[in-house]
């Protein structure tokens, strides 16, 4: 009884397998063709950004960007400055803060890639996050921590659709 059992449920996973589709997107998983917006912003090279804070997001934009690995041959390029502020919040009556607000905020630039590296697109994200302060070293160090990933991961959504934007306006007819 058991082995039929096992053998049903095996059958059942094999048979819904092929129903598999990606929760978010309008395409299948292994479709050949990039769709116009992945086409676009595979044509963009990511420069490298100064410090740690600078190369995570590097990272997460080109994780955004780039969905069938880095292009070739890019015709633009987008160069990034990043600064991260830390504000203390909430004074307490011993005058120690219980809260922090950390303010990301990147300056990008577009730029062609031709002979002139005419300036295409200017703009700066910015994203500002809290976190709480404890007594406990260890616990404001990780609250620190999630809270740049949580801006760092807000500012590189906003500079992608600030470029899916411009392309959309300004690359109908190349990607």
């Amino acid at each position: 009884m058991r082995f039929l059992l096992s053998a049903f449920v095996l059958l059942a996973a094999l048979g819904l397998s092929g129903c598999y589709r990606p929760l978010y997107g309008e395409k299948p998983l292994f479709s050949a063709a990039p769709t116009a917006q992945e086409a676009r912003l595979n044509s963009i090279a990511v420069a490298g950004i100064a410090d740690e804070p600078g190369q995570r997001l590097r990272n997460l934009l080109i994780d955004r960007m780039y969905s069938r690995g880095r292009p070739a041959k890019p015709g633009k390029r987008l160069e990034v400055s990043l600064r991260i502020g830390e504000e203390h919040l909430g004074l307490q009556k011993d005058a120690t803060t219980t809260r922090a607000r950390l303010t990301v905020s990147a300056g990008f630039v577009l730029r062609s890639l031709g002979e002139t590296r005419d300036v295409l697109l200017k703009g700066k994200a910015r994203a500002i996050v809290n976190f709480s302060i404890s007594d406990q070293a260890y616990d404001t160090l990780s609250a620190r921590e999630d809270a740049r990933n949580r801006g760092l991961r807000e500012v590189a959504d906003r500079i992608v659709t600030r470029l899916l934007l411009y392309l959309e306006e300004n690359g109908k007819d190349a990607p």
